[in-house]
């Protein structure tokens, strides 16, 4: 029996990646994307910024623009209702976590709190392993770059935006996107970064 996990399509550009993506979406196949996209360059890097500057500058506006995104599933409706003095605390809750131990730490527990894994991996949901798997990797890229240099929050925000930008000094596989999930799925992947890997079935 023939599996996705079986099969590769092999394009050209990461627009036909996408279009080949969207195209088994529709018809229920699940699939992955390997290719040369750099996690930084996400929309989850962005948010990851304003998250951040929310914990670093505590204030309503700034905790209203980190929540109100798929990641909390919190609309602009829900975002009004919101008991804003009790946010206030989980976001300086979170700023003592990323001084103390860390951004990773501070970060899962903001994850957790807001129940993102469940959000994004919601089935009427679109990309949700794709967005959370980016969201784990940003954490873990952010912890090592401030493990490393012993960046404060300010400064780490700093490093992210120029990373966004693509003014980062480290380049690698780590700034690469994963692989967003192991499940049995298509391989959708660019030409170039095929080389070398063996498919059963490749179009």
């Amino acid at each position: 029996k023939v599996e996705p996990s079986n099969i590769a399509v092999l394009v050209r550009s990461a627009y036909q990646a996408k279009n080949v993506r969207d195209g088994l979406m529709r018809l229920g196949i699940p699939s992955i994307v390997i290719d040369d996209t750099k996690v930084f360059e996400s929309g989850e890097a962005q948010q990851l910024s304003y998250i951040l500057q929310a914990v670093v500058e505590v204030s309503e506006s700034n905790i209203r623009r980190a929540l109100l995104c798929q990641y909390t599933a919190i609309n602009s409706q829900q975002i009004q209702k919101l008991d804003l003095d009790t946010q206030v605390q989980a976001f300086r809750k979170y700023g003592e976590l990323l001084v103390n131990e860390g951004i990773y730490s501070c970060l899962m527990h903001f994850y957790t709190d807001f129940q993102v894994r469940e959000n994004l991996l919601n089935p009427n949901g679109e990309n949700g392993q794709r967005m959370l798997s980016n969201l784990f990797q940003l954490a873990e890229v952010l912890q090592k770059v401030q493990s490393e240099k012993q960046l404060d929050g300010t400064s780490l925000i700093s490093f992210l935006n120029k990373a966004r930008g693509g003014f980062n000094e480290e380049e690698g596989e780590a700034f690469v996107q994963r692989i967003e999930s192991d499940n049995t799925a298509v391989t959708i992947s660019t030409i170039h970064k095929s080389k070398g890997l063996e498919y059963d079935i490749v179009l």
